[in-house]
């Protein structure tokens, strides 16, 4: 692992962290902290390389496919876990954004189940989703520490 990439990972990790509290509490991200986010990931790639900018506009890329889906199911996804995913994109790349967001749906939607199970929840619930972006993260971040990756 580039030692770029492992200190990215950490801020990434403690900024996810700091989200997800937001969002937990809130239930709102600030726009500021976003933007903060995006042009960090933004100078983390220009100065480490780690992914080609192809990677980073396909992450790009899909975070705008996101804010098209928040606007079509009126924020069912909210713009603030779209504007995240952009971030995201920008810092990780398309492929490895995939993943994560592969990994935060399958743990929402189990998360998901087992509340409507126990009738803590019904279709109709809102959670915040941020939290579940950043267990997969801090997953993805652990496999890749564990596999000699990033």
């Amino acid at each position: 692992m580039k030692y770029g990439g492992l200190v990215g990972n950490v801020i990434m990790g403690v900024y996810l962290i700091s989200l997800s509290y937001s969002d937990m509490k809130r239930r709102k991200l600030s726009v500021g902290v976003i933007v903060l986010g995006f042009l960090s990931a933004l100078v983390f790639q220009a100065i480490t390389g780690i992914e080609s900018w192809r990677a980073v506009a396909g992450g790009i890329l899909t975070g705008f496919l996101f804010m098209g889906i928040s606007r079509l199911t009126e924020e069912k996804i909210g713009y603030g876990d779209s504007l995240l995913i952009i971030v995201l994109g920008t810092f990780l790349g398309m492929w490895k954004l995939l993943i994560l967001l592969l990994g935060a749906f399958g743990l929402a939607a189990a998360v998901s189940i087992l509340l409507m199970i126990k009738r803590k929840f019904t279709r109709k619930s809102m959670i915040p989703f941020v939290p579940f972006l950043t267990v997969a993260y801090m997953g993805e971040m652990l496999g890749g520490m564990l596999s000699g990756g990033v």
